[in-house]
């Protein structure tokens, strides 16, 4: 929200999603950050704070400089992966809409944007880094790989990169909006430094770390909160 939107009447709940692996704003100490003065008066008019855990809530203090009110609630969207029935439904209802029979496997490959490549208007470069011909090369015809770019990526560098041969068996879902049924739909997960991996293990089921650039991100694009 701009800094004028904030007025006496309006309660302000900032609902930020995701449990941190990597450091964020003031946290970040591999490089400098520009921490804008801007976002610091905004998280001044939070009159609340969601949180997802006790773990989220003091890295959130810490890296938003916040001591306002925090909710230690729990993200509402993963309530779906304790409910058997609905999380069948959606399951079923999503994989219909997508066209993918009930005997195929998912890959959902769901990477977080890289620092560094900022092209403005807060969307970044967009490295897919996995070789989709030989992923699909090396995996049994029964799976089906499902490419969600996250939203702060640039959506035509994501087309460029996402031709194949075998394109029956890869669909782009960047610009599907809920993550929770994508998850709900999939089987294995493959991600790296997204806070989707903490989402997706409510589900209990199995994530791949595909981290090529590991060394790179933890000394000199952004560093972990921890190993």
């Amino acid at each position: 929200f701009p800094l004028w939107f904030f007025r006496d009447e309006t309660y302000y709940l900032q609902t930020w999603h995701g449990t941190p692996l990597k450091k964020m704003h003031w946290d970040v100490t591999v490089r400098k950050v520009n921490t804008t003065p801007a976002f610091f008066v905004k998280s001044k008019g939070w009159h609340s704070l969601l949180s997802p855990n006790h773990y989220s809530t003091k890295k959130f203090e810490s890296c938003f400089r916040y001591s306002g009110t925090i909710l230690e609630t729990g993200y509402p969207a993963n309530d779906i992966f304790s409910n058997p029935d609905q999380y069948k439904l959606v399951r079923k209802s999503i994989r219909s809409k997508l066209g993918i029979a009930d005997d195929k496997k998912i890959v959902l490959y769901a990477p977080t944007w890289r620092d560094g490549g900022h092209l403005g208007n807060s969307k970044f470069k967009f490295d897919l880094m996995l070789d989709v011909d030989v992923a699909l090369e090396k995996t049994p015809s029964e799976y089906v790989f499902l490419i969600r770019a996250h939203h702060m990526s640039e959506a035509n560098e994501i087309k460029g990169q996402l031709s194949s041969k075998d394109e029956n068996r890869l669909i782009d879902v960047s610009h599907w909006d809920d993550a929770i049924e994508l998850m709900c739909a999939a089987d294995i997960l493959v991600s790296d430094y997204s806070s989707i991996v903490y989402d997706w293990a409510c589900s209990g089921k199995p994530v791949v770390y595909f981290i090529p650039d590991l060394e790179e991100y933890r000394t000199k694009l952004r560093g972990m909160y921890y190993d």
